[in-house]
């Protein structure tokens, strides 16, 4: 793995680095990395590159990985989304027809990936993406479901809405009962605790000390956004954990999550609604650093 950019910005007088990271084509291959999360249980990533390439076409994933990939792409890809979003804001289209041509302009476009083309979608013609994703959503559901059946066991059974103020405490226990068992698998111990959340730490595999904590905000912060691929707005809550090593000789550094790692995996980091997709959201960060990103403890034969 190698750190393809560091960025400076300065909060209250002082200097933060904050780490980009990327991944080295020459250690794993992008797509790769999603594989190792659906053989470790993560089936709806299998079944979302399915539902995105059926309804978005069988180059849609491979794209989104390119447009993520590469800044020069995404950049592209950033300002093709725009440039289409204002065309069709302007044009209006309201008969059948103008509809029709409408909606083939996006799918047919060259330069968008499935999720530039869905959010185009959300904003613009949510109806009829929802009709066209009728046919494949049983499956992906399916997917969702396996999942939870895969990776839920402190959480197993009934599922509990989180998305309340009044959920708080819920959330910090249920990630404390989460994470506990999530970074003990991976060579994290509990180090301490702090308004209620479990601090843990370990040694990298570089010999470094490693600790691993979330700050209270990310489980008492309330985000709208909408979760592809139902069409809804949902309150979802988003982790913010720092990861600090100390190196002999080196100052500290905080590596703040989720990092721009091109995959669909990546897009499993922190996002969560209720039990079962917080502990699924705690296990995929575990299992990004049981892989060594973040100078975290990668195991052997991961």
């Amino acid at each position: 793995m190698r750190l393809d950019h560091i960025r400076k910005s300065v909060v209250s007088g002082k200097t933060r680095v904050n780490f980009i990271l990327q991944i080295s084509s020459e250690n794993m291959n992008l797509a790769s990395i999603d594989e190792i999360f659906v053989g470790r249980g993560f089936s709806s990533i299998q079944g979302e590159m399915s539902l995105a390439t059926a309804v978005f076409g069988s180059d849609s994933y491979q794209k989104f990985i390119k447009n993520q990939s590469f800044p020069e792409f995404f950049v592209a890809a950033k300002e093709r989304e725009s440039e289409l979003g204002v065309r069709l804001a302007e044009w209006n289209a309201t008969s059948r027809e103008e509809v029709s041509k409408a909606i083939e302009l996006i799918l047919d476009d060259p330069i968008l990936d499935f999720l530039r083309k869905r959010d185009l979608f959300v904003r613009f013609f949510p109806e009829q993406l929802g009709q066209m994703l009728s046919v494949h959503l049983p499956a992906y559901q399916e997917s969702v479901e396996q999942e939870v059946e895969n990776l839920c066991i402190v959480t197993r059974g009934a599922v509990i809405d989180l998305k309340g103020g009044e959920a708080i405490v819920a959330r910090k226990q249920i990630f404390n009962e989460v994470a506990r068992d999530a970074f003990a698998k991976i060579g994290l111990s509990v180090a301490g605790e702090k308004d209620g959340l479990l601090h843990f730490s370990g040694v990298g595999n570089d010999g470094a000390k490693f600790s691993a904590q979330m700050e209270p905000s990310s489980l008492t912060r309330i985000y709208l956004t909408y979760m592809w691929p139902t069409i809804r707005y949902w309150p979802l809550m988003y982790f913010s954990l720092v990861v600090k090593k100390r190196v002999k000789g080196e100052k500290k550094a905080a590596i703040m999550m989720p990092p721009g790692v091109q995959s669909l995996a990546a897009l499993r980091l922190g996002k969560y609604e209720d039990s079962h997709s917080l502990e699924i959201a705690v296990r995929a960060l575990a299992l990004w650093i049981e892989l060594g990103f973040f100078g975290g403890p990668a195991k052997k034969n991961c």
